[in-house]
């Protein structure tokens, strides 16, 4: 990670943030990537880093071309855990639609990703202080990147959507959790491991 103010933390407590926050992280970007507003080619796009678009655009130029690949779906592309009950199901899906229509940049995507790792919560730290220093300098950068870009009464509104947006993330993320795993597919994938 290089994320100077991240890896100056003391190890025990980068593994205590990375312990707690990752499911969190992953449902953030999972809400991102699986935004119903997104085809297949632009989900596929926004999840690669910067030096491998080059080779991912000449992988899928013909998808990229045409747009013939479809919206990428979350039910579909988990496999591995059995879905909840069909409520809870929605409700995913509700929380989903609800964070990624917050997101509508890469900046607040970053700095909700660092808003949300240095979250202390549910965390026993050896040094609280630091960590909460790191979330409210990336709090306070949020709030002066949004209420920059709009008029007070806007921005108010906005910065209150983006921060229930980590409500609905932790919901994501219990969500997940609650999901039993699918042991047929996970042993058609070993299954299917092994024999290549």
């Amino acid at each position: 990670n290089s994320l100077k103010c991240f890896t100056d933390l003391q190890k025990v407590d980068q593994v205590a943030l990375l312990k707690e926050n990752a499911d969190l992280l992953v449902s953030l970007h999972g809400a991102i990537f699986f935004d119903k507003k997104k085809k297949g080619v632009d989900q596929l796009l926004s999840s690669m880093g910067i030096d491998d678009m080059g080779i991912i655009k000449q992988m899928f130029k013909p998808l990229i071309q045409t747009h013939a690949m479809n919206h990428i779906d979350y039910k579909t592309f988990n496999s591995i855990q059995d879905p909840a009950n069909k409520v809870t199901e929605e409700r995913n899906i509700f929380l989903q639609g609800k964070v990624a229509d917050v997101i509508m940049d890469n900046i607040t995507t970053i700095l909700l990703t660092y808003i949300i790792l240095f979250s202390s919560d549910f965390c026993s730290l050896e040094d609280r202080k630091s960590v909460e220093r790191n979330q409210h300098f990336y709090l306070r950068m949020l709030e002066r990147f949004i209420y920059s870009g709009s008029s007070h009464y806007r921005a108010c509104s906005r910065m209150s959507q983006t921060l229930h947006a980590v409500t609905c993330v932790r919901e994501m993320a219990d969500i997940k959790k609650s999901r039993a795993i699918n042991y047929n597919a996970t042993a058609q994938c070993c299954s299917t491991a092994t024999t290549h």
